[in-house]
């Protein structure tokens, strides 16, 4: 009787070993990784008000769970070769937590649980739970590549649809000039936390209603379709009804009209969906038909001492990295006080008071900022200084959020951007350029990086020096750095005397950043 009962038992309990395996790996990786996990979930910058991505980790156990019965015969057999993959995973973590590169940091975080989960487990236990460990991967934004591409089109179609709607509209760039009020399509308007979002859910859907791989490419091919082309009927819509009722709606806050729109349109599109399911149970409640081996039928879980020799391996390459940073981290940071550097007039420039009202650059918790204002007969240039210091997600050198002009600004507007040439001390530099307008002022401003006493305009290179730097252990200090001027005539002027002004003060700048970096 008693050995009936045991075997009652561990046949009922059987289903709940998949689940609890999977879920342990995934907690030692949490815990291991906290701070990149909760950052993850509450996103970045911690103060989005909508994110889809918070809803990846619930869904993510939820699916393992629905499929619970596909693990009861799966036997417990480590793969080694997943140790290489793991230990590139926490690497790539480290690599984007050094130089702060959030996307990298996060994916890299994401993708250690089915690497851990192959390592472990083994490759079965990863492919059959290969659908909830790769809808993992959208708990991370991926789409930034491709927002400037979005920016454009939301721009064109939108555009386009306000006059054939009859609205007179002027537009320079992602600007457009309404007689109700002006309106600004940025990073922001690009529509990728709602093609996220979409895409996230119908992926979703997919998995569940339909069994044919043809239909769920199809079906997932078409969301990305919805989320496109919603996001620039989203962008009309808004300036439509703005426009219409003077600005009485939509005006200021139109994110809560964006998310109901696109509810709207993903509900409409899955019921579209549900119309062409495959017969049967939803794929959610299917469950494998196989038969039950006697060492699982009895409870018991055959283990191989070469399975315990690399999941310690495993685990030890999922701590490390960790452990890695957080010498890193004390070993380069500045204790000392940031006092913002002067630099002193050279040639036949004189430091000068800046302009009442003059243009700032919108830098998002630099340690430190200010600028010095220069002129000669031909014109002022004003040099415009950003400190940063032990850098964290909120306060980098290196970031999109740092730009000439805030998205949400109603003084200024930047409406052309590229990039020149310029030497300084024999070095050439290649600054972003941008053109910034408001109040009746055009301005023309260079920008580009200092790293531990060398220059760069280019996002890229000065990420590498930053890590290179780092790993060195060198002090965590970064500058960011730009000109600026006035300019009533023709660009080309405004251009030259800051290409004069780079190369004649550009030296004592130098000399100045190296003295201070050495404080």
């Amino acid at each position: 009787m008693r050995v009936e009962i045991n075997r009652a038992f561990a046949t009922a309990g059987r289903e709940y070993v998949g689940p609890l395996l999977i879920s342990l790996v995934a907690a030692f990786i949490f815990v291991s990784y906290w701070q990149t996990y909760v950052a993850i979930v509450a996103g970045d910058s911690g103060t989005e008000k909508y994110s889809h991505r918070a809803f990846v980790l619930p869904i993510f156990f939820v699916t393992i769970w629905s499929i619970r019965e596909k693990f009861t015969d799966l036997p417990v057999k480590a793969c080694w070769l997943g140790l290489i993959p793991l230990l590139a995973c926490g690497a790539a973590w480290l690599v984007g937590e050094l130089a702060l590169i959030q996307s990298l940091k996060n994916l890299a975080a994401i993708l250690l649980i089915p690497m851990a989960v192959l390592t472990i487990l083994g490759y079965q236990w990863a492919a059959t739970a290969s659908f909830p460990l790769f809808f993992l991967v959208f708990a991370v934004p991926l789409f930034g590549p491709i927002v400037p591409l979005l920016v454009d089109m939301t721009a064109a179609f939108t555009f386009v649809a306000l006059q054939w709607s009859g609205i007179l509209v002027f537009r320079e760039g992602p600007y457009f000039e309404l007689s109700t009020g002006r309106w600004s399509i940025v990073d922001a308007c690009s529509g990728t936390e709602y093609l996220g979002a979409v895409l996230m859910f119908a992926m979703l859907f997919a998995w569940t209603v339909f069994d044919d791989t043809r239909k769920r490419v199809q079906f997932v091919a078409g969301a990305i379709v919805v989320g496109i082309v919603g996001n620039w009927v989203r962008a009309y819509l808004t300036m439509l009804i703005a426009h219409v009722s003077n600005n009485q709606y939509l005006r200021e806050d139109h994110g809560s009209f964006g998310w109901y729109l696109f509810a709207t349109l993903l509900f409409l599109y899955c019921l579209a969906g549900w119309q062409f399911r495959d017969p049967g149970p939803d794929n959610i409640a299917r469950l494998a038909t196989k038969t039950v081996s006697d060492e699982r039928r009895e409870g018991r879980l055959p283990i191989s001492t070469m399975t315990i020799f690399v999941a310690i391996l495993a685990l030890f390459s999922i701590v490390v990295w960790p452990a890695v940073h957080s010498i890193l981290s004390h070993s380069i940071r500045v204790e000392r006080a940031i006092v913002l550097p002067r630099i002193q007039a050279s040639g036949n420039w004189i430091e000068a008071a800046p302009a009442q009202g003059d243009w700032v650059p919108a830098l998002v918790n630099p340690t430190i900022q200010g600028m010095q204002t220069f002129e000669r007969p031909s014109g002022p240039v004003t040099l415009h200084i950003g400190v940063f210091a032990n850098e964290n997600s909120r306060s980098k050198l290196v970031t999109s959020v740092n730009k000439f002009v805030d998205s949400d600004s109603r003084t200024w507007s930047q409406v052309s951007n590229g990039r020149t040439l310029m030497t300084i001390s024999g070095t050439e530099i290649s600054p972003r350029t941008g053109v910034i307008i408001g109040g009746g002022r055009r301005i023309i401003a260079w920008q580009w990086y200092w790293l531990n006493g060398r220059t760069t305009g280019g996002d890229v290179q000065a990420k590498v020096w930053q890590l290179a730097g780092k790993l060195r252990g060198k002090a965590d200090l970064g500058i960011w750095l730009a000109v600026s001027t006035y300019t009533s005539g023709e660009d080309s002027t405004a251009e030259q005397l800051l290409r004069d002004f780079t190369r004649e003060v550009g030296p004592e700048i130098f000399k100045t950043l190296d003295a201070f970096a050495r404080q």
